[in-house]
């Protein structure tokens, strides 16, 4: 074999990665010529691809001795170069390489990349489209000015260079990856979409492209439609950990929880270390009422995110049965500090009118104004505040839809029967508020909010979101308003030192606990969920037990009150009473897996699927009227739900609790003893199960349930749970106290001239 056909042969196998068999071809042509230029060339070629750059450099170099007018050879040494990190020989060598043969691509494209890799990215857009003019169809110098465009935010350009580099080469490789992503930044959502479904319907069982565009749809808000595709890509990559955790992010997405917990599991076995999937784990799990599972989860997360399971601990600690005050207190203030201090000018509130007697201009924050329902206490409350002692704002995310109508109550009570029937299905409480006086926060960051408040010239602000939107929290930190206090939504201490004070009451939080709370504590008289009638909800229905001979347990608690505990309580009771029943509704039962879940939960605890009425939601006014086809509400702990409660009891149905350990399990409580039910408030869950227990075994207490029914209602609206001027009144002695409070310290601080 003469050298030339050994040369060809060593080509083949450099070109075929068969680096080895390469070598030692061009070494049998060296040991009989070690001057020969292209085997010297080549030679090195190969140890560079096998990494060995000082062997590379030497061959090389050698080379460029024998023939410096060979181009080839000084590009290949740029490369070597580059691998070096030797930047500035590296673009010295291709920079020879050109001047010796301008009109070859490969080396615009290499002295390119050099560029792009030192941040010369125009020097790189020039080198890249130099590579494009004397090859159009040199698919690399197409996609690399498309990343060089896209890291100058050309956006355009780079959905054109990454076009072209996908018409070149037909496939979906890199370039149509970027193209995706450079529309979605670009808000072409739509555009993205199409080419990735076109591109699935060409290569169906390609998994990438599945997760592509199941990803797009996901960002797109459609989380339904991305599902099968992402579960498609499990099946055909079980290994996939993209697949795995898209799949259980749209699951989560769509309240399948139990299903998406199942795939989070999946990637942790792929990924022990997967950090995201293992937070989002413990969310779906916290969502299945298993807190202190999710809690475990959240802290292994913790080890290497000190930030977003930090803030969900603090959020979840309160309703994990495990949980004690102290740790539940000591985790918020971790997560205050996690949040910083207080950033406060000195003057901040200087020229700010500290008249301790005057109007107060008093504030209040909620979420979406349509998920005030009209029993929570904020709507009695803004109709009964004193004119001649507080003006009262509101600030929200999103407004409701008839926010400001005074006269949509009025509207909808002299509507015909069959018009206010339609209504309801829609029906959200009027917000009686001039429209001056409501305050859109909706896409503001903090700053921007806390501005807004400011500008309002509010003097107490009242925060009702809690830790159901822990991000706005941070606001308070910026100190918006002289005075702060949070109410409903946080049910333990806030952790925030910004916060002056917690709003409560004497049941939720006895003296003797309040060492756990580092805020002043403002206590009105009564119930602190106290709420206004609802004349417009449905009626009282008489008790079920009388037509079915059965008694029927429910409750309509989210699904992440339903705790173990809980479980063990209830299938104690169900055992025990063979012919009762339990209806449960909430969103996350729309979904079947999580209601497998719970039909599992309850079978291996003695309890069958039979006994059990599991349903998803409905819209207001047919949720207040499903509690007719329930005799007695079951309380959740150690977490309650007020509004719950509150629905059950304007709908007559009496609900059993218990106080419990923490502020969280007392809500029962509290809206029990101001209804003057509490002959239903047990001393435990032990006293609640054999409570409950006799109910269901009394032949009297079908005829109990319907003189209460009878009743209820009319109590309610006469005693302290329905007492919203009450309410009012004690608020308003808070504000005041704390105003002339906040009063005297900016007088000694601000001394008037």
């Amino acid at each position: 074999m003469n050298y030339q056909q050994q040369i060809e042969e060593g080509i083949d196998h450099l070109q075929a990665g068969r680096l080895e068999e390469a070598s030692t071809l061009f070494d049998e042509v060296l040991a009989r010529d070690p001057h020969h230029a292209e085997a010297l060339h080549l030679r090195g070629t190969a140890a560079w691809q096998r990494d060995n750059n000082e062997l590379a450099l030497e061959l090389i170099q050698r080379a460029i001795a024998q023939d410096s007018s060979q181009a080839v050879f000084h590009d290949t040494l740029g490369l070597v170069y580059q691998s070096q990190q030797n930047l500035a020989a590296a673009e010295a060598s291709f920079r020879k390489a050109i001047d010796l043969d301008p009109d070859q691509a490969r080396w615009w494209n290499n002295l390119g990349n050099l560029q792009q890799n030192t941040g010369d990215l125009s020097g790189a857009a020039q080198s890249f489209a130099e590579a494009i003019r004397r090859d159009p169809d040199h698919v690399a110098a197409w996609y690399n000015l498309g990343n060089t465009l896209w890291g100058i935010e050309d956006l355009s350009g780079a959905s054109d260079c990454f076009q072209k580099a996908c018409v070149l080469s037909g496939s979906t490789g890199l370039p149509f990856r970027n193209l995706v992503s450079v529309l979605l930044q670009r808000g072409e959502m739509s555009q993205a979409v199409e080419l990735l479904q076109t591109a699935v319907e060409d290569e169906p069982d390609n998994a990438e492209l599945r997760c592509m565009l199941g990803g797009c749809l996901m960002s797109g808000g459609e989380p339904y439609e991305a599902l099968p595709h992402l579960i498609h890509a499990t099946k055909i990559e079980a290994d996939s950990v993209t697949a795995w955790y898209g799949c259980g992010c749209a699951r989560m997405e769509t309240e399948q929880f139990a299903s998406a917990a199942e795939c989070f599991e999946r990637v942790l076995e792929l990924k022990p270390d997967q950090t995201e999937s293992r937070h989002n784990l413990g969310r779906c799990l916290f969502e299945l009422g298993q807190v202190d599972l999710a809690v475990t989860h959240f802290r292994l997360a913790l080890r290497a995110d000190s930030t977003m399971p930090l803030r969900t601990l603090a959020s979840v600690l309160p309703g994990a049965p495990s949980a004690a005050n102290q740790e539940i207190r000591d985790a918020r203030r971790t997560w205050a500090r996690q949040l910083g201090d207080p950033r406060l000018p000195a003057d901040q509130f200087r020229n700010h009118s500290a008249d301790p007697s005057r109007l107060l201009r008093v504030g209040y924050v909620i979420g979406d104004a349509d998920t005030i329902d009209s029993l929570h206490p904020l709507v009695g409350l803004l109709q009964e505040h004193d004119p001649r002692q507080v003006e009262a704002h509101l600030f929200h995310e999103f407004p409701s839809d008839n926010a400001g109508s005074a006269s949509a109550a009025e509207d909808r009570a002299a509507a015909s029967a069959a018009e206010l029937e339609e209504e309801r299905d829609v029906w959200h409480p009027a917000i009686n508020l001039p429209g001056e006086q409501q305050h859109s926060l909706q896409d503001l960051d903090n700053e921007a909010a806390a501005a807004a408040v400011r500008a309002a010239e509010i003097d107490v602000l009242i925060d009702l979101c809690g830790f159901a939107r822990s991000r706005r929290l941070a606001m308070y930190l910026l100190r918006p308003a002289p005075v702060q206090l949070a109410w409903l939504g946080v049910n333990a201490p806030v952790g925030l030192p910004v916060f002056d004070g917690l709003i409560g009451d004497d049941w939720v939080l006895p003296p003797g606990e309040q060492r756990y709370y580092p805020e002043y504590i403002a206590r009105v008289p009564g119930s602190c969920f106290a709420f206004a009638p609802d004349e417009l909800a449905p009626p009282v229905q008489q008790p079920p037990c009388q037509e079915a001979g059965r008694l029927m347990f429910g409750s309509m608690a989210p699904l992440h009150h339903i705790t173990p505990p809980v479980l063990d309580l209830w299938a104690s009771i169900l055992r025990s009473c063979p012919e009762t029943g339990l209806l449960l509704k909430n969103s996350a039962l729309t979904s079947r897996s999580n209601r497998e879940f719970l039909y599992r939960e309850f079978e291996v605890r003695g309890v069958g699927s039979d006994r059990l009425r599991l349903a998803g939601p409905a819209d207001r006014h047919r949720s207040l009227k499903a509690w007719g086809q329930i005799d007695i509400a079951l309380d959740t702990f150690p977490l309650s739900d007020p509004a719950t409660l509150t629905a059950a009891l304007w709908q007559g149905v009496p609900v059993l609790s218990f106080p419990g350990n923490r502020w969280a399990s007392r809500i029962g409580t509290s809206l029990l003893r101001a209804a003057g039910l509490d002959e239903y408030i047990s001393t435990d869950a032990d006293a609640l199960a054999d409570q409950a227990i006799a109910l269901a075994w009394n032949p009297e207490t079908p005829d109990q349930l319907a003189e209460l029914r009878s009743t209820l209602r009319e109590r309610l609206a006469a005693g302290p749970l329905c007492d919203v001027s009450g309410l009012a009144q004690g608020l308003e002695e808070e504000y005041r106290r704390l105003w002339q409070k906040w009063c005297r310290r900016q007088q000694l601080r601000f001394p008037p001239a």
